[in-house]
């Protein structure tokens, strides 16, 4: 007898009870596993490698040629070495080199002519005009940064509303949960009434007719209980899109981890006035829309440059080392400025009439996204107040039907009831439960979109375990 005690709690040591699935376990491992979350930060990944790749204007680059004769009059040759870079902050080209010759060369090629030590050259070109506050490069960075914070934004945004989906997914399966054991106490009481009348029709206390009747509120419920079964099933499958392993695979929860309540989900006092004004510029979506905005205005800029006249300066530096031959060995400085102006502007004038209509588009977008974010609140706020009235009326009615069909029950058992009449009782308890299981959802959901519009992101971003 001490070995089978002992096996006992061995076995139940093993097996121990079910741990019920929390919402806080859902959203964990939705945020990191979720499809949806995951392509989101695929595409801000990317979108900050274009920032590298358009960095690459800026890097420094190396230009070398070498050249020399196999015949004709001429036997020289020369090598030529060069460094550039364009400087970020400003159309500022900064260059330097070596470049040196050997033998005759023609005349037209005397640029390459050096002194046997060959020359050393630096220079600086300046964009006086066109391109000196912003040139296509510099436009193509700036944009690249502006719209990986565009996805970043997307990113939240997308985080933001699959962890609303998990939740609304969670609170379903939980409500059905909860369906399914008020239907099966019901059902429940259908079976133990059936056995007693079958007893009490052995002895001759009851018409087969109440066995009859009763056997079709028993049928009515177990299709009830089947129907119930079904949308646990449906909405355990919905929840595995969000509840997953630790390898990211969904996993279907049963409906043994559904724990007894609801999750705590509250607000506080609402102040919907207040709650707009703070949320109305930090929104994803009006992030989103203003980094448009601040794009479309350097795609203008950038238009209106292309019309103005390019007038770039060039000072360079030249020593030529060793002996001379045909060229002075002192260091050398040198001016250059040369002008180029645009005889018809019709790209550029077409480009920033795109862009200031566009511009005007995305005013109107704004506009009506604030307009929509307001109204999003605020009838959240209306939600949350009617659904919390709601589940309080309907807790209310869940107490009257219970004491209602107690009280018919024990009347029953005396023999001073109405069979009908007990059974429309269950019913009527049983649609007051399914009721404030309803308006409970309604609650929780109205609270979750409000997480969500109001970005309580502590809500919805559980800190990793």
């Amino acid at each position: 007898m001490k070995y089978s005690w002992c096996g006992f709690l061995l076995l139940l040591l093993w097996s121990g009870p079910t741990q019920a699935l929390t919402l806080d376990e859902v959203l964990r491992t939705s945020h990191r596993h979720a499809p949806q979350i995951q392509a989101e930060l695929a595409k801000l990944e990317a979108e900050r490698g274009r920032i590298q790749q358009r960095q690459g204007a800026f890097d420094w680059e190396m230009n070398s040629a070498l050249s020399g004769r196999t015949g004709g009059s001429n036997d020289g040759g020369y090598f030529d070495s060069q460094f550039t870079r364009r400087l970020q902050d400003s159309n500022t080209r900064l260059y330097g080199g070596y470049r040196v010759s050997d033998g005759t060369l023609p005349i037209y090629e005397d640029y390459y002519d050096t002194t046997g030590g060959g020359e050393f050259n630096a220079g600086v070109v300046f964009a006086l005009l066109r391109d000196r506050i912003i040139d296509e490069e510099r436009f193509l960075f700036n944009d690249a940064v502006l719209a990986a914070k565009q996805q970043e934004s997307d990113t939240l945004l997308a985080t933001l509303r699959t962890q609303y989906e998990a939740i609304v997914a969670y609170l379903d399966w939980l409500a059905a949960a909860k369906r399914l054991t008020v239907m099966e106490s019901l059902l429940v009481l259908a079976e133990d009434r059936q056995q007693g009348l079958d007893t009490q029709h052995d002895y001759g206390d009851v018409a087969k007719i109440y066995l009859t009747e009763n056997q079709q509120y028993l049928l009515q419920r177990r299709a009830a209980v089947t129907d119930a079964q079904r949308q646990l099933k449906n909405a355990a499958a919905r929840l595995s899109l969000y509840y997953r392993d630790e390898k990211g695979q969904p996993v279907m929860p049963v409906a043994d981890k559904a724990p007894e309540a609801f999750p705590a989900l509250t607000a506080g006092k609402i102040d919907t006035m207040e709650e707009i004004e703070r949320v109305r510029a930090i929104r994803p979506e009006q992030i989103r829309v203003d980094l448009g905005i601040a794009r479309e205005r350097k795609a203008l800029q950038l238009q209106e440059n292309a019309m103005l006249p390019k007038l770039d300066l060039t000072l360079e530096g030249v020593q030529n080392m060793g002996e001379a031959r045909l060229k002075e060995t002192g260091p050398e400085g040198r001016a250059l400025i040369t002008l180029s102006i645009p005889l018809q502007q019709n790209e550029g004038l077409g480009g920033a009439r795109r862009s200031r209509a566009v511009l005007r588009q995305l005013e109107q977008e704004k506009k009506l996204l604030n307009e929509r974010i307001a109204a999003e609140i605020q009838l959240l706020a209306n939600d949350i107040e009617a659904a919390s009235a709601g589940a309080g009326f309907a807790r209310q009615e869940v107490e009257a039907a219970t004491a209602m069909r107690e009280a018919e029950r024990q009347r029953f058992d005396y023999g001073a009831a109405d069979f009908f009449v007990l059974n429309m009782r269950e019913e009527k308890e049983a649609d007051a439960k399914a009721k404030l299981i309803n308006e409970q959802l309604a609650l929780h959901k109205a609270m979750a979109g409000y997480y969500v519009a109001t970005l309580k992101t502590e809500k919805l971003l559980p800190e990793p375990h």
